[in-house]
């Protein structure tokens, strides 16, 4: 594990203001007991995976967000409980499915806050960018 990540893991107990894009917000107790706020290059995803690799049980709220985040919209299921995303995962090529995922996170990135809520937008950028890095890791 990266030492900065596994750091920020073991030190910063809250995400205090989500995550934009891949430059997250964190909430960190500094040596000196002032708390401050720091960029950080990792998503909010990444550092609360180290949290749990470290066996820091996440707090119920950190919970909740997982498991929210981490779900699929029932209504862009099939059957199988496969999303259009899945299946592109399956069936295209590496090339192809990269190619997907780039746009539609530039699409999402090109229309923050014209469309929905800037907040929303981001979310759907953060899910995006999460399915692809699974896919990744699986290769």
């Amino acid at each position: 594990m990266n030492q900065e990540l596994r750091w920020l893991a073991e030190n910063v107990q809250e995400w205090a203001l989500g995550e934009c894009g891949f430059i997250g917000v964190l909430w960190a107790e500094p040596v000196y007991g002032v708390g401050e706020t720091m960029s950080c290059p990792f998503s909010r995803s990444e550092w609360q995976q180290a949290r749990i690799d470290l066996g820091l049980h996440p707090t119920p709220e950190e919970d909740e967000e997982w498991e929210r985040l981490s779900q699929k919209q029932p209504r862009y299921q099939d059957s199988k409980g496969e999303d259009w995303i899945d299946e592109c995962a399956r069936t295209f090529t590496p090339e192809e499915f990269r190619g997907a995922m780039r746009f539609t996170i530039g699409k999402y990135n090109r229309r923050t806050g014209k469309k929905d809520d800037l907040v929303k937008e981001i979310e759907k950028i953060r899910s995006y960018a999460s399915r692809w890095l699974e896919y990744e890791r699986a290769r």
